[in-house]
């Protein structure tokens, strides 16, 4: 077996502590980054807001629950209908601004546009809408 010095075993602990806090660290960074991203992908669901207000303001009685849902219902269907009017105006400006750099750009600049537009902004993708708007996974109850 190899002998080692106090002083170079120190060393080595001291290394292989600060490598395993970095390891860790890195770790619990990555998961606690994934849940918060899960969480905003989840309010930016089709009714995802109803179900975290659901859960943040803890209706005291069945009835008070059933209230607040209408009023979340309603409300729900009303941002649905204002995101889908925006997506319409915002894809009418971009089709517009394509118009406009197509006689500018090369074919390969153009392909290169039409593409990053096809993906749509960075960020997490939401599906859909499919189904009732405070329907879907319900963490929590």
């Amino acid at each position: 077996m190899l002998s080692l010095s106090p002083r170079t075993k120190s060393i080595l602990l001291l290394i292989s502590t600060l490598l395993l806090g970095m390891v860790l660290g890195a770790v619990v960074s990555a998961w606690l980054a994934a849940e918060r991203f899960e969480r905003i992908r989840d309010l930016r669901r089709p009714g995802g807001v109803v179900r975290h207000l659901d859960r943040v303001l803890e209706p005291q009685s069945d009835a008070q629950r059933a209230q607040i849902r209408t009023v979340l219902d309603a409300t729900s269907a009303e941002v649905q209908t204002l995101r889908e009017a925006h997506r319409r105006e915002l894809r009418a400006v971009l089709d517009s601004m394509k118009i406009r750099l197509e006689p500018i750009l090369t074919d390969e600049q153009m392909s290169t546009l039409q593409n990053r537009l096809r993906m749509g902004p960075p960020g997490p993708r939401v599906p859909p809408h499919r189904g009732r708007l405070h329907e879907g996974r319900h963490r929590g109850r």
